[in-house]
């Protein structure tokens, strides 16, 4: 824990994640205390979806990270916040695409086991 999902329209499958997972990895170590040893990360393309009316320039990334219940709430919305300007500096302007991009960051229930 934290386990980090990030969603995205298969329209942005050229790309890897690898590079801003290590820095978020580094990033939440920092701002929230965690051991770099539990962080994981997956990405899931999605190619059925629809953003606005449809164009093919429309694209979308989501991030979630959930973490441990406990964690503090300024730290986590601080931590939420430097993660999605770190997302939009890692996506850039290099790409012709319309991209919505959002973060989520979430608390797990006490009842979560790993």
């Amino acid at each position: 824990m934290p386990h980090i999902t990030l969603r995205h329209s298969d329209n942005l499958n050229d790309r890897s994640f690898i590079p801003f997972f290590k820095d978020l990895h580094s990033l939440l170590v920092n701002n929230l205390g965690v051991k770099l040893t539990s962080c994981s990360s997956t990405v899931i393309p999605h190619s059925q979806y629809l953003v606005g009316d449809g164009d093919y320039k429309n694209a979308f990334i989501h991030l979630e990270i959930k973490v441990k219940p406990n964690i503090d709430k300024i730290a986590l919305d601080t931590t939420g916040a430097a993660a999605l300007e770190m997302l939009k500096h890692y996506i850039g302007n290099s790409t012709d695409l319309e991209i919505k991009i959002s973060v989520d960051c979430l608390e797990v229930t006490k009842y979560f086991k790993s």
